[in-house]
């Protein structure tokens, strides 16, 4: 008797899981302070291993005069620390950086341009970019400064817990506001982790012939 076994892998990748939060600050941004202001978001999610992670951020001072080459934000979570904005337009040619009254932001890894670099330089400036990123004090933070602090420090965390953003203003003369700010989290499970934890994955066939 001659015994044939077939075994089948159905192809189960799971499923993507996102979590979109947002928090109302409305709160003035100090002139000329280290200080700063925090705002903490706390996340539950079954999110436990993040794969990427997206930020919006809407700040203002139409009224005020608000110069956003004065702005450094940065986000924590967990071992995660990631700088979102860092005098955007500083350079050796241009020390006080661009002069952005509103930002309306999407920040995100995968987009094509460094917020640093963005355009227009002045009036309102909207749209996706990618994180400054310049994990340095921002009173020499400029446009040729390494980024090593992306939104990819937070991958593989857990999401769930305290986010907490920092902004601060670090030169005088023209403030802004923190309207508000939205945090999305992403996870796609890898093909063999869902593999791997389902059930029923193979199908032995037996054949038989006398």
């Amino acid at each position: 008797m001659k015994k044939i076994y077939l075994l089948m892998l159905l192809p189960l990748t799971g499923q993507a899981t996102t979590l979109t939060q947002g928090l109302t600050v409305n709160a003035p941004i100090p002139d000329n302070s280290p200080v700063g202001i925090t705002s903490t978001m706390s996340v539950v999610t079954t999110i436990t291993s993040i794969t990427s992670v997206e930020v919006n951020l809407d700040l203002s001072g139409l009224q005020t005069g608000g110069w956003s080459g004065d702005i450094y934000a940065y986000l924590i979570h967990g071992s995660g620390f990631s700088v979102l904005l860092n005098r955007t337009g500083r350079s050796l040619t241009s020390p006080d950086g661009n002069g952005n009254n509103s930002l309306l932001l999407t920040l995100n890894d995968l987009a094509a341009t460094d917020v640093h670099m963005a355009a227009p330089l002045t009036g309102a400036l909207s749209g996706t970019f990618q994180p400054d990123g310049r994990n340095i004090n921002p009173s020499v933070s400029l446009d040729t400064t390494p980024r090593l602090a992306s939104l990819g420090v937070f991958s593989t965390l857990d999401g769930n817990g305290d986010w907490t953003l920092f902004v601060s203003d670090s030169a005088a003369g023209g403030t802004m506001t923190l309207n508000s700010w939205t945090l999305t989290l992403n996870s796609v499970p890898e093909p063999s982790a869902a593999l791997l934890g389902a059930l029923g994955l193979t199908l032995v066939l037996r054949r038989r012939r006398g």
